[in-house]
């Protein structure tokens, strides 16, 4: 088949559904709907929205978890929704966010278990793994046959206290005697039950770690190995804990200590709107966030790799400061004025398709053929008397004569408003008027002589 007649059968087709009422009205309504719901869809993404989220922190006493509050609080502001729940750990958290129980949550870096559906949004800050210990215990050293608390079974601590504690070349249970108490569990036993050393991982300071030391009279020890671990293990980083920094008088610690840092993150299930999640972002990063939480947040180091995929988020939130003339602003310019050239291009189909089809326009090349059609009666009379062998009735002649008369009056009054497609129509039916007229008058003159 070719071009001209698949275009002739659709025109067909086309013509057809334009001329029944109520199948154009139909297919019209429908189309319009459709449009509608684009135009919804679109609008929708375009309108500022308020996005709510679940989020934990871990622990009620954590200080992850007092940095989920801190963000609740300051999200209101910038259209933001969190709803805070505590977890018993990180690893209570990450798999609450794998399942799509919460949305999103602070943990601890340095987790052996991997899970699916998480993705990373960002390095937050590092945390410091504080060891504690009872006034007789010097260091990290004389933990043989004590008591060691190293977190909940499952908590990202007791991964990195056993790695820590292996390093040193103790074995749980041999050399010491491994506890499990969550934090809050800590604070509430009587001091008969606490064990002789803690390990806990925390920013700094510690509301725990406070705690311990000004109530139940623990010290800190020093982790003497940060840089030999980090050589082992990439979760691990070097820092210290400066002197003075949970007493005064005593001096806690008495002075700067080393200790091993690992990287809090904050995670999101893969399923949660990036955009959503770069909201939690510009929140953390504000001033006022900041301010609240007495630390300097590094938007430069979000994207350190933990081992979980990346979020587009991450991407989102690192280039919102992008000049507005880039690229991908060009782009989407050029896409919304597409989307409305579409749509105006598509308004005009359906006003059209609405209206039905077009009415022909009226023409009177018709009725000037028909004044062609008179003239050629005419020749065909004066044809016929010519032929005649008998004399003919010289009225006759004069009728016909003043028959072209006034067709003659008739076409030049029609003529100014006539619409004609052909327009040398006209001048056609005036040269055979003229000749008709012509053989009119020859033929009397002959009449006459003869």
């Amino acid at each position: 088949m070719s071009r001209a007649e698949s275009d002739a059968i659709l025109k067909r087709l086309i013509d057809y559904l334009q001329s029944h009422r109520a199948l154009r009205l139909g297919l019209g309504a429908l189309l319009v709907a459709a449009l509608l719901g684009v135009a919804a869809r679109a609008l929708w993404q375009i309108i500022p929205r308020t996005y709510t989220l679940t989020v934990s922190g871990g622990d009620i006493v954590d200080n992850r978890h007092f940095i989920a509050r801190v963000a609740q609080s300051e999200g209101l502001a910038n259209g933001l929704d969190l709803i805070v729940k505590p977890t018993d750990g990180a690893l209570a958290s990450l798999e609450k966010v794998s399942s799509g129980e919460l949305d999103m949550a602070f943990v601890q870096g340095g987790l052996e278990k991997t899970f699916p559906n998480v993705e990373q949004v960002a390095v937050v800050l590092p945390e410091y793994l504080h060891l504690l210990a009872r006034p007789n215990i010097a260091g990290l050293r004389d933990l043989r046959d004590h008591s060691v608390n190293v977190g909940t079974k499952d908590s990202g601590c007791a991964q990195v206290a056993r790695r820590i504690m292996e390093f040193a070349t103790y074995q749980p249970d041999v050399d010491y005697v491994a506890t499990n108490y969550s934090p809050e569990q800590l604070l509430a036993l009587p001091e008969r039950r606490m064990p002789d050393a803690i390990f806990t991982v925390s920013t700094v300071p510690s509301y725990l770690v406070e705690a311990l030391v000004n109530q139940r009279g623990y010290r800190l020890l020093e982790i003497p190995f940060p840089q030999s671990l980090a050589l082992r293990y990439g979760w691990a980083g070097t820092g210290k804990i400066l002197a003075y920094t949970y007493g005064v008088d005593p001096a806690v610690p008495a002075k700067d200590i080393a200790t091993v840092t690992i990287n809090m993150y904050l995670v999101a299930n893969s399923k949660v709107d990036p955009e959503a999640a770069e909201k939690v972002l510009e929140t953390l990063f504000t001033q006022s966030t900041q301010s609240r939480l007495r630390v300097a947040l590094d938007e430069k180091g979000i994207a350190t790799a933990s081992g979980f995929p990346m979020s587009r988020a991450t991407e989102l939130f690192l280039r919102r400061n992008d000049s507005v003339f880039t690229l991908d602003t060009w782009n989407k310019l050029t896409s919304y004025f597409g989307l409305f050239m579409s749509f105006s291009g598509m308004a005009i189909v359906l006003v059209k398709w609405f209206r039905g089809a077009e009415p022909k326009p009226e023409t009177h090349d018709e009725e000037f053929n028909g004044y062609l059609s008179e003239i050629a009666d005419v020749e065909r009379r004066l044809a016929a008397r010519e032929s005649a062998t008998e004399p003919q009735d010289s009225g006759a002649l004069a009728a016909l004569r003043d028959r072209l008369n006034a067709l003659r009056v008739t076409m030049l009054e029609r003529y100014p408003k006539a619409k004609l497609q052909d327009a040398s129509l006209f001048d056609r039916c005036m040269f055979s008027l003229s000749a008709a007229q012509e053989h009119v008058a020859e033929v009397a003159r002959r009449e006459v002589h003869a």
